[in-house]
């Protein structure tokens, strides 16, 4: 396999294969310009980057600055390999030659269960940019595989959408004073030149831009993005400012966890990460990418599938990556939404992690918005198809469930709503109206300090039977 997919002789690309051959010196220019990274199957292999008898994994390129520490600090400097960190106003970028994954086109149809997941970031987005900048004078998102930026037929991508979400919001007035900086990776160079222009186009259609709000764009992988801010902080010895972390990319290369544990382990930094079940099950016990896998979780304990199948087998590679997230990551609480695909069977889970109880309390309530009957799957199967009622999840076991736990108990509305937000598959939304006010009528809760019966409003102390 070719070293670059640019080169347009056929005899100067190295190859890595048991006829492999070192790249010709007369490449040398085209490639510093472009950066490459061999690849060749399922592991880099020797030999096919070397250049009068030195081997290059990457060429150096550019570097500028970035401000995504707290305020008062010297700005984050991006040292990673060839790429060029910038403001949109510019043209400049430097790319990186890799191996197509996921889907081949530049630009491609927008599926279901991709505007589901979109569904889901810009629902908990909506939250997260008035909570965070009531505290916060700087907040960052950064988009860690960000794509094109716009899907056939001119939809948006992910870049767009959250824009969206910052400059349409009806309380961006009272945000004014906050500084919302959004960082754009994508390491594909044609997909990246597509990301760029949609960005600058996006600025210039929304004239005048707000001061506040800062857009990048990159073109380099998300590890050498994330090992570009972790090194500025600890030169610095500074936090990152608030972060939310959105990180999608196609198949399981390039997501190490023990990456994410130290870019994420600052207590305000949050992450909704893509986890592709469907490789991490075809693969778990092949053993030929298990290196890849073992960065993935973090551990090499994902062997243990080998022994497992069916839904057993699902549950336990689930779980698994849930409580790495938790321990490695250190992320207090985490919640998956499953995305099944056209053939009905996983083609992913989302994970969410985050540290605060009010992060999981309105992701919760993003879920179960995207998926009115559980709050935690979406099917390519059903979407689009007409809906001749009204879902409406069945709270029957969140009643038992309480009157279990809290049997003989007098406890405050707040600690039922943490309950039921932590420890159950319910959002908050289904704790007064539709349980509560149901048990109260059944007579199995009554209330002390209860205004008028069937409502509880704060501060209600509820006694159970």
């Amino acid at each position: 396999m070719s070293v670059t997919t640019s080169l347009t002789s056929g005899d100067v690309a190295g190859r890595s294969t048991r006829h492999r051959r070192p790249v010709a010196t007369k490449a040398l220019k085209r490639l510093w310009q472009t950066g490459f990274r061999q690849a060749g199957g399922r592991c880099y292999r020797p030999g096919g980057r070397v250049i009068r008898e030195q081997e290059w994994t990457l060429f150096d390129g550019h570097a500028t600055r970035s401000t995504l520490d707290s305020p008062g600090t010297h700005p984050v400097t991006f040292r990673s390999c060839n790429t060029t960190w910038k403001a949109c106003t510019s043209t400049e970028s430097v790319g990186v030659a890799m191996s197509r994954s996921g889907e081949k086109d530049t630009v491609w149809e927008l599926k279901p269960h991709t505007a589901a997941k979109h569904q889901l970031l810009t629902g908990y987005l909506k939250a997260w940019f008035p909570i965070l900048s009531r505290w916060n004078s700087r907040l960052v998102f950064i988009d860690g595989f960000a794509g094109p930026g716009i899907y056939k037929g001119d939809k948006p991508g992910s870049p767009v959408q959250a824009l969206d979400v910052l400059l349409e919001h009806t309380h961006k007035d009272a945000m004014s004073s906050s500084e919302f900086i959004f960082m754009f990776n994508e390491a594909e160079k044609d997909r990246y030149d597509k990301l760029d222009t949609v960005v600058n186009e996006y600025i210039a259609n929304h004239q005048p831009w707000p001061a506040n709000i800062k857009v990048k764009t990159g073109c380099d992988s998300f590890e050498y993005v994330a090992e570009g801010i972790l090194k500025h902080l600890e030169e610095q010895k500074k936090n990152l400012a608030p972060t939310f972390a959105f990180v999608d990319p196609f198949g399981v290369k390039g997501l190490s966890m023990d990456l994410l544990s130290r870019l994420l382990s600052f207590d305000r930094c949050e992450l909704f990460v893509y986890f592709d079940f469907n490789t991490v099950n075809r693969f778990a016990a092949a053993g030929n990418i298990d290196d890849r896998l073992a960065e993935l979780f973090g551990t090499d304990q994902f062997k243990r599938a080998a022994d497992l199948t069916g839904s057993e087998r699902k549950t336990f590679l689930h779980d698994l990556y849930q409580s790495q997230l938790m321990d490695a990551c250190g992320f207090k609480y985490v919640k998956s939404f499953e995305m099944i695909n056209e053939t009905g069977h996983t083609g992913y889970f989302l994970f969410y992690g985050t540290r605060n109880f009010m992060g999981l309390k309105t992701m919760k309530e993003v879920m179960w918005n995207v998926d009115p009957g559980g709050g935690a799957v979406f099917s390519d199967i059903l979407a689009g198809q007409d809906v001749l009622f009204d879902i409406k999840p069945d709270t029957l076991p969140l009643q038992e469930d309480l009157a279990q736990q809290f049997r003989g108990k007098r406890v405050s509305v707040e600690t039922l709503e943490q309950y039921v937000v932590i420890e159950t598959p319910y959002a908050a939304k289904h704790l007064k109206k539709a349980t509560l006010k149901p048990m109260q009528e059944r007579g199995i809760i009554t209330s002390p300090n209860q205004k008028r019966k069937g409502t509880f409003p704060a501060k209600t102390l509820v006694q159970f039977a």
